[in-house]
């Protein structure tokens, strides 16, 4: 565990340190800016990928459409463990885009050492979950990923808040309250960014892709899906252990 925290977390400081002095250059050059960091956390994000596949043997299988490597998209996931923004890292990684991955994150991120400091200067966009409050810094973003160099990839988790039981039972309420059929697997989405996404960056973007993501847990030769989160809490020290052990399928539509 020591030993990949350590790998992780040495290499990050010092990225973080260069990040820092990109400072003086974005003032003269935004692309070059862009580009820097860009390039930066290039050099850092492939260990999150060796993390979660080759230490602690995460696998990734895909079905459906296939994700591109030069298209600039929007892209949906549900919500289903603490690490799917890891496991997204994971996923971008096979396809050559990590230093051009953009997401909306919860502002809490931003306390998160090494990681949080990449993710601001990479420009992910940073929100409360409270619309009144959320409105203004999703309109800074989009409008600034409309300059942003192609390719890009736009990560939505539309359904706001991670999947459980409890949440899975409240959002059924809120369904039948509403009209709407009630979801099993997935919570109802909150559509006001995805909206707004769509919206402005309207002739920016080539597509959206729909992509449903699942846990499958390996014990022994039995291999089982997983409905609950509550089955299986894949944790960011599960995975500095080595102990993922874990299939994630996800199913891409596009």
């Amino acid at each position: 565990m020591l030993f990949a925290l350590a790998l992780i977390v040495i290499p990050g400081i010092f990225v973080n340190a260069l990040q820092v002095l990109t400072l003086l250059v974005r003032p003269f050059s935004l692309p070059l800016f862009r580009k820097l960091n860009r390039e930066l956390v290039n050099l850092h994000w492939p260990l999150l990928v060796w993390l979660i596949e080759g230490w602690a043997g995460v696998k990734l299988k895909l079905y459906g459409d296939k994700l591109p490597h030069n298209e600039t998209m929007i892209g949906i996931l549900n919500h289903r463990s603490d690490v799917d923004w890891m496991i997204g890292f994971a996923l971008c990684g096979r396809k050559c885009v990590l230093g051009a991955l953009k997401v909306i994150v919860k502002t809490a991120h931003l306390m998160i050492p090494v990681f949080g400091l990449m993710e601001y200067f990479v420009e992910f966009i940073f929100v409360k979950r409270n619309w009144q409050e959320d409105k203004a810094a999703l309109e800074k973003g989009l409008l600034s990923l409309q300059t942003f160099p192609k390719p890009f990839w736009f990560i939505i988790f539309p359904e706001g808040t991670r999947y459980s039981q409890k949440r899975k039972e409240a959002n059924q309420v809120w369904a039948r309250e509403n009209g709407k059929t009630p979801l099993e697997h997935v919570l109802w989405p909150r559509a006001k960014a995805f909206v707004m996404a769509t919206q402005t960056l309207k002739g920016t973007v080539d597509a959206i892709y729909d992509a449903t993501m699942i846990f499958e847990k390996e014990v022994g030769e039995e291999q089982r899906l997983l409905r609950g989160l509550e089955q299986l809490q894949v944790t960011f020290f599960d995975l500095l252990k080595g102990r993922g052990n874990t299939v994630v399928h996800f199913y891409v539509k596009r």
